[in-house]
Formats: structure tokens, C-alpha cells, sequence
């Protein structure tokens, strides 16, 4: 398992490849005017992390109520039988708020760095 320091993503792959598709899909769900934070959830101890899935946090109430922050919560995508992969997981987090979200999420998109 990696950490890219840059990003502090853990990834479940040391295709080059791969890691760069996760991390584009990634800088596209965070760019969203929609999401205000993207989380890569995780099981372990520290120093022994393994990436589960991710989950974004949404400013739009078309989103499910947190109860205890109050702000809006996509659906969390983890790692499956069928889902082996973080990028499956994050390629359908992004596709969940396009869909749900439709043109609004796209509207004043932030650039990625």
C-alpha cells in the first residue's frame, strides 16, 4: 500500500497509471462547486491504513442529512466483491453526484492543483 505525499491518498495499486486516473478523478470531484470536501475512507491502526472507498460531502440539500455536522452526504462507495478497485469507487462517487446533481454540479468549477 502507498501514500502519495502529495495528495495523502492511499492507493491499492503501484500501476503509475492507474494511480494518476485515481488522482484525475479525484481533482474532478473535488473541483465540483457541489462538494465541499471528498474523504478516502479507511480501516486499520495507523501505520497499517488500507483504503476502503471514498465519500464526498455535498453543499446541496438533494444530498442525505448528516445528522451530527448537519451538512449533506453522498452515499459512501467502498471496496466490494464486485467493486475491487479504488478507482471503480471513485469513478462512482463521481458518477453518483453527476447524477444526482446533473448541470448544478459542474457550475463554477475550482481548478485542480
Amino acid at each position: 500500500m502507498n501514500i502519495d505525499i502529495a495528495n495523502g491518498l492511499l492507493h491499492d495499486t503501484e500501476d503509475r497509471e492507474v494511480r494518476s486516473q485515481i488522482d484525475a478523478e479525484v481533482c474532478a470531484i473535488e473541483a465540483l462547486s457541489v462538494v465541499s470536501l471528498l474523504s478516502q475512507l479507511t480501516r486499520g491502526i495507523p501505520g497499517c491504513l488500507k483504503p476502503t472507498g471514498f465519500q464526498a460531502i455535498s453543499k446541496c440539500s438533494t444530498s442525505h442529512p448528516h445528522v451530527s455536522c448537519g451538512k449533506a452526504q453522498e452515499a459512501h462507495v467502498l471496496l466490494t466483491q464486485s467493486r475491487t478497485a479504488l478507482l471503480a469507487c471513485v469513478q462512482e462517487v463521481l458518477n453518483g453526484i453527476e447524477q444526482r446533481h446533473g448541470s448544478e454540479s459542474s457550475a463554477g468549477l475550482r481548478i485542480c492543483t
